[in-house]
Parts: C-alpha cells; structure tokens; sequence
C-alpha cells in the first residue's frame, strides 16, 4: 500500500495547494510558500488505492506489504481500516520510512489545478531475506481465506523476485486466480507462471 503524501506495499500521497508569490528572475522558478494543513490532502497512493478501489466494489481486501515505523505508516493504516480494509498483515519496519509523494498543486488563474512539483520520501532497496521470509509465510496463512492474489508492484522493494515467485505458485497451487499490476521494469519474468 502507499499513501498519497502508502512503499510498495505501503505508500502515502499528499497534495498542497501552495500558493506562487513570484517567479525570481535569478533562479528561474517559483517561490512557494507551504500552505496551512487546512489545504492538505492526504490519501493511499500505490497500492493502498488499489486496495481501497476493490473495497468501494464490495470486495474484501486483506493487506500484505510493509509500512515504515513512522506517522506517514499509522495514517495509511488508519485509513486503510476506515476502508475497510484488514491491516494485520502489514508489517511495520522500523528504520524504513513509509513511501511518500508529496505533490505541490498550483492553480492557473485559481481556476485549473496543475502539479508543479513532487517530492518523494522512499527506500525502495529489495528487503532483507527474513522479512521476505515473513510476508512469503504471511501469503501462506492467508492464502487459504483468499478468492483472489493481486500483486501491485510499484518497484518499491516489497515484490522482489523470490516473493513474486513464491507468492504465484502459491497461488497456482492453491488454485487462486492472479492478478499482476507489473513495475515498469524491463524484465517481467518475475510475473510468469
């Protein structure tokens, strides 16, 4: 899950509307000044949006992924719940930021919101052996409750190619169907089955 301001399994989005007091001639772009928290927007991003999408269709959504030991972290999993969503499977890392894009929204003439900027808060490094140890033993107790395996994969280090795998022929094994949303990488091997 992300979140807009939850990595690849958890990623947080925030939107700002700041507001553009000039453009310095010297430096070639705007100033900004970072608006009150009345004008943020925070909201699942990544994959938390795909799993808060299913929810609004009446499906269940079980979360298996990694949030960071971290407030961005606690607010994912706070709304992911609101949602409907079970969070019990997501493991909290801590020394791991929870993956947030902040996006910086300026308005043309007040009217058209355009994004003017992101900033991007991640560790998208592939996770330690154990941990991927967990979450494979995490798809395999929860696998028997699943009707479906959906594996968004945003390149984050969650889906390396050892949970990718394990977490498809499990899958096949168990004769669930699966659905892959694939990272933009240029080898999708890790998706076959």
């Amino acid at each position: 899950p992300q979140m807009q301001p939850v990595s690849s399994a958890s990623r947080s989005g925030r939107s700002s509307s700041p507001s553009v007091d000039q453009w310095p001639k010297a430096i070639g772009t705007p100033a900004v000044r970072r608006p009150g928290t009345s004008n943020h927007g925070i909201r699942p991003g990544g994959a938390a949006s795909v799993a808060v999408n299913i929810l609004a269709m009446g499906a269940k959504v079980n979360c298996l992924g990694i949030v960071g030991d971290d407030a961005a972290g606690a607010e994912l999993c706070r709304q992911l719940s609101l949602a409907g969503a079970n969070v019990d499977n997501l493991l909290t890392l801590p020394g791991r930021p929870t993956t947030v894009k902040e996006r910086f929204i300026g308005l043309a003439q007040h009217r058209h919101g355009q994004q003017m900027l992101r900033a991007d808060s991640e560790d998208s490094s592939e996770l330690p052996k154990a941990i991927q140890e967990q979450l494979v033993t995490s798809i395999k107790e929860q696998l028997l409750k699943a009707e479906a395996v959906c594996l968004e994969d945003y390149n984050k280090g969650l889906l390396s190619k050892y949970v990718c795998r394990q977490a498809i022929d499990l899958a096949k094994k168990a004769g669930k169907p699966i659905l892959v949303d694939p990272a933009r990488i240029a080898d999708f091997s890790k998706y076959a089955w």
